[in-house]
C-alpha cells in the first residue's frame, strides 16, 4: 500500500544521493574532460565489493579479485595523461 512517509523518505535519497552525485560528476567532467571523468564509474564495482566485505561480511571470489585488477588497470590506462 502507498504510504506518504515512504514516499517522502525518497526525497533525501534523490536529492543527496543522485543530485549531489550528478553535480560532482558534471564538475569533474568540466575540469578533466568526459573520458577521464568516466573513470569514476569504473570504481563503483570496487566500492560495492569493499562495502560488501566490510558491512555485510561477504566473501570475495577469486574471479572477483581478478576482475578488480582488470578494472583498476583499465582505470589507470584511461586516466593517464596524453603524450605529446
Amino acid at each position: 500500500t502507498f504510504a506518504w512517509s515512504s514516499a517522502l523518505a525518497m526525497i533525501p535519497l534523490g536529492v543527496v544521493g543522485t543530485g549531489l552525485a550528478l553535480v560532482w560528476m558534471a564538475d569533474l567532467a568540466g575540469r578533466v574532460g568526459g573520458s577521464r571523468a568516466s573513470v569514476a564509474t569504473y570504481l563503483i564495482p570496487l566500492v560495492a565489493i569493499v562495502l560488501g566485505v566490510a558491512v555485510r561480511d561477504e566473501t570475495i571470489a577469486p574471479l572477483a579479485l581478478g576482475g578488480m585488477v582488470l578494472v583498476l588497470l583499465g582505470a589507470w590506462l584511461t586516466s593517464r595523461a596524453e603524450r605529446r
